[in-house]
């Protein structure tokens, strides 16, 4: 959480020069008591709201939010309501509050500190910037986007036009607003934007100082912008060091720096790392954060999306339950989390044959997302496509296509037409066209979704024999056996040269290059592919009985 420039602070009632400056001044003392006593309570209230930044970098949010809470009655009672002063412990306090989790309190507080900036400053002050700034970030975190954007929006313009700025302040802004538009799904100004920030790499921070592991932090999230997976990793494990060498090993920026760890490895495909990092961050949340905090749910989410994703459905749910439990307590039963964690639940009902339940959950999960994203954001897609396998395996097949085309509409204007999720969305809908026996449709489709996996793995790769097999299994059901032919023999050859030799989809594509050649007389040839496909079955079953 970033800080306000305490050397700004001015008592509100200095505000002339001249003898209407030295009036104002004596008006001021008099009415506080004394210069002294006015100078001691300034002094008082910038130490008190140094300590509170300590407090909060430390952790210590419980101490941090009792100081807070005692320094804006300080401001407010020594000041008055209406000055800097309060406007700055306003946003202190919102501050440690959302390190808490408390983001409608923190809300609140915001919205006053900053209101009460603008009235002091105007509408064009850093200061302004500053706690637009902070709202924003709260607005973003909470899924409120299109409240977040233009308040991220108004702090980079006021900090780009300021002169003689402290540079890291509208690195800050810059930062946030690129995340921000990451989040959206706007992915080419989000990459725009950050290509604009200057990271400095010439940092005067030493190699233990809390503040180099928060550069670190930022620099993550370029390296990861631009695939450096390796260097984010290196940043990570360096800011890890850092803080627990300076907070111990229960520091809740360790938390969130162990979490991302843990997912750049799962892209990675490091898996085996993965699952220690997730246990050790949600236990540190735990215990500095409490069992309530939307942080903590978070970390529930990544660590059952990572159990969902690697096929064990038993440990993902109840992770899953418990992050949707919080976020519906603390953020509401329509924020946006919670439509995240419905998508997951449904998605992993679906796995476990429950669609009738996965469908009600993903319905849930799309009005939510709906409502707080642009149309076209990437997440919506995501929800479309589960919808439409659902609708798919409930015999819905008019309602599962036209969920999967909106899906496609929406990734191909993200993504472009020749990107791989483009790609996979249009084999799903394939396959709906063929069991509706629009066989020329699903051709198309299949067709296209094979030179995508070409120009993206190469034409040898066992992706792109599995497509050519499913395209002769259509050609087959169209009675276009010649061109079913060609297409099954390439299948083959290129699977048997990728995959091991009792795979599956050899298995599959031995299965159909035998019913082909049986449509052409070629029963002995036909008799050997159905032998082979077999004896992959025999093994299979071996393998595994259940």
């Amino acid at each position: 959480m970033s800080r306000t420039n305490e050397a700004r602070f001015h008592c509100p009632a200095i505000q002339l020069r001249g003898l209407r400056l030295f009036l104002k001044i004596v008006v001021t003392c008099v009415l506080a008591g004394s210069f002294s006593s006015l100078y001691a309570q300034q002094t008082d209230w910038q130490k008190a709201s140094k300590q509170i930044g300590k407090l909060e970098a430390e952790g210590r949010y419980r101490e941090a939010l009792a100081a807070a809470e005692q320094n804006l009655s300080l401001a407010e009672d020594s000041f008055g309501a209406s000055a800097l002063a309060a406007a700055t412990s306003l946003i202190d306090l919102g501050g440690v509050d959302v390190s808490m989790g408390k983001y409608s309190e923190a809300e609140s507080l915001y919205q006053r500190g900053l209101a009460l900036r603008e009235k002091s400053l105007g509408p064009n002050h850093p200061e302004v910037a500053s706690a637009s700034n902070e709202l924003g970030v709260l607005y973003g975190e909470e899924g409120r986007y299109k409240e977040a954007e233009p308040l991220l929006q108004r702090a980079v313009r006021i900090l780009q036009a300021t002169p003689n700025l402290d540079g890291e302040e509208l690195f800050t802004a810059t930062k946030d607003l690129a995340v921000l538009y990451q989040e959206e799904g706007k992915h080419s100004e989000a990459l725009a934007l950050f290509k604009t920030i200057p990271l400095d790499t010439k940092k005067s921070y030493g190699p233990d100082d809390p503040q180099m592991a928060r550069y670190l932090w930022d620099k993550v999230a370029f390296d990861t912008e631009e695939g450096k997976y390796e260097d984010a990793v290196d940043s990570l494990q360096r800011a890890i060091l850092i803080w627990e060498k300076s907070f111990g090993p229960n520091h809740p920026d360790l938390a969130w720096a162990l979490g991302q760890l843990a997912e750049t490895y799962r892209e990675e495909g490091k898996y085996n790392e993965v699952e220690p990092l997730y246990r050790r961050a949600i236990a540190i949340q735990e215990t500095v954060l409490g069992p309530d905090h939307p942080h903590l749910a978070y970390m529930l989410y990544a660590f059952g999306f990572f159990y969902e994703d690697t096929g064990r459905l038993s440990r993902a749910k109840p992770l899953l339950e418990r992050a949707l439990n919080i976020d519906e307590t603390v953020l509401g039963s329509n924020s946006l989390a919670v439509g995240l964690i419905l998508n997951k639940l449904g998605s992993l009902a679906s796995s476990e044959g429950s669609d009738v339940e996965a469908e009600t959950l993903l319905r849930r999960a799309l009005a939510i997302e709906e409502n707080a994203l642009d149309a076209n954001h990437p997440d919506i897609a995501g929800v479309l496509s589960n919808l439409g396998f659902v609708e798919q395996s409930l015999g819905k097949l008019p309602e599962a296509f036209q969920l999967l085309q909106r899906a496609l509409e929406i990734d191909e204007r993200n993504y472009g037409p020749n990107h791989p999720t483009v790609g996979r969305l249009l084999s799903n809908m394939s396959f709906l066209q063929m069991k509706q026996g629009k066989y020329p449709e699903a051709e198309a489709l299949l067709l296209r979704y094979i030179e995508i996996e070409k120009a993206t793995f190469g034409p040898q790769h066992p992706d792109v024999g599995r497509a050519l097999d499913y395209l002769a299994g259509d050609y087959y059901k169209d009675g276009k056996y010649a061109e079913a032919e060609t297409a099954s023999g390439q299948a083959v050859a290129i699977i048997e040269v990728g995959l091991d030799p009792y795979s599956s989809a050899l298995a599959s594509a031995l299965r159909t290059r035998a019913q082909v050649l049986r449509e052409l007389n070629r029963d002995q040839e036909a008799d050997e592919l159905d032998a082979r496909a077999d004896k992959i079955r025999s093994y299979k079953r071996e393998q595994d009985p259940q």
